[in-house]
């Protein structure tokens, strides 16, 4: 009977106890062993997707996880700037060293006016169904930015980023006439809220936006279509110069054009884009290519893509020649960009390629042990 109650002040006693050893352990102050666990920059699983370099020696790039790293040194050194995404972060636009814009997966975008210091995210018009942002670009000289990415999204900012405005393809009433009507008692019945909108959402992605004047863009993507406006978005042109995915476009003038795209298209045009002729570059095999460059200094053409490749015409952009940026390994890359007569590269690796001499500085990751 006595080592009954004894037991039941036992079993009320211990909770009791747990609390005040919890409490006591509260109090005790560790002090920490070690320097503090650093992100590198460059991690083992990086991959970055869009690079910009807005003047000499500073980098901007973007990537996976929803990571931005700078660097401010030509690529000696970098810091990673703090976003609050882990989204996927696709491309970087940037106005001067200081104000940039950034856009990724499920429409995420992000804008700075201090140099990344701070990013802050900026709310667009959403898609009920896909809002991936594929690529962005500047309108030079102005405060403007086109993004494009899936389902026919292309998005305008006039004001480095704080708003942005869908711009709705536009076409006449027959169009949508063949496209949405239904069926009732055999008659064809046209939807006439479509109509009255005057747009609609298209299954097709858009990868990439070249400006040829502050009004006047092109936009490309997926099945080879080619889409130009003369009025900032309001009305469209579609033509289709290729059947194989055209994943980037470039102008070096109102004229001059190149497409590159999957299965190693190369279009070029001399016409603004009212005529395009397909090439094909010699030298190792290509698959796809991801991105086009022109670079001014050196009156040259630069793609690159699959296979770590890259591809190079002169101006006149009719004879092109392939090889691989590293002989010794075949990465893919997604996006270039060029500045003071270097080439500035990234995706499954990154690094700094020199236009005149070929020479190749990766940038290096930090060692895996196991």
């Amino acid at each position: 009977m006595k080592r009954g109650k004894l037991g039941g002040i036992a079993a009320k006693i211990a909770p009791w106890a747990i609390i005040v050893g919890l409490y006591g352990l509260a109090q005790i102050e560790l002090t920490p062993v070690g320097e503090p666990v650093q992100i590198p920059p460059i991690g083992e699983r990086d991959r970055y997707y869009g690079v910009q370099t807005p003047e000499p020696g500073i980098i901007w790039m973007v990537g996976n996880g929803g990571k931005i790293i700078r660097s401010e040194d030509d690529g000696v050194s970098w810091v990673v700037q703090k976003t609050e995404t882990d989204l996927n972060l696709m491309a970087i636009a940037t106005w001067d060293k200081d104000h940039a814009v950034v856009v990724g997966n499920t429409g995420v975008i992000l804008v700075t006016s201090d140099g990344g210091e701070t990013w802050v995210e900026k709310e667009s018009e959403k898609s009920k169904i896909a809002n991936k942002l594929i690529r962005v670009r500047v309108v030079p000289n102005t405060d403007m930015a086109i993004a494009v990415g899936s389902l026919g999204r292309v998005l305008l900012t006039k004001d480095r980023g704080e708003t942005w405005e869908q711009q709705y393809r536009y076409y006449d009433r027959s169009f949508f006439e063949e496209r949405f009507t239904d069926l009732a008692g055999g008659v064809r019945r046209v939807n006439q809220d479509v109509i009255r909108r005057g747009r609609f959402e298209r299954d097709i992605s858009f990868y990439d936006v070249a400006i040829l004047s502050e009004c006047e863009w092109m936009i490309t993507g997926e099945y080879g279509y080619v889409n130009q406006t003369k009025d900032c978005g309001y009305n469209w042109l579609e033509t289709r110069p290729a059947y194989d995915t055209i994943n980037s476009m470039k102008f070096r003038d109102k004229d001059h054009g190149v497409l590159v795209g999957g299965s190693g298209t190369i279009l070029i045009t001399s016409d603004g884009g009212e005529t395009w002729e397909q090439l094909e570059a010699e030298g190792v095999p290509i698959s796809h290519l991801y991105d086009v460059e022109w670079v001014e200094q050196d009156q040259t053409w630069l793609a690159t893509g699959e296979g770590g490749v890259i591809v190079k015409s002169d101006a006149s952009a009719e004879t092109w020649t392939a090889s691989r940026i590293d002989p010794a390994k075949s990465p893919w890359f997604v996006d270039i960009q060029p500045m003071a007569g270097k080439i500035y590269v990234c995706g499954e690796d990154a690094g700094i390629l020199t236009v005149a001499s070929g020479e190749w500085v990766e940038l290096p990751r930090p060692e895996t042990h196991f």
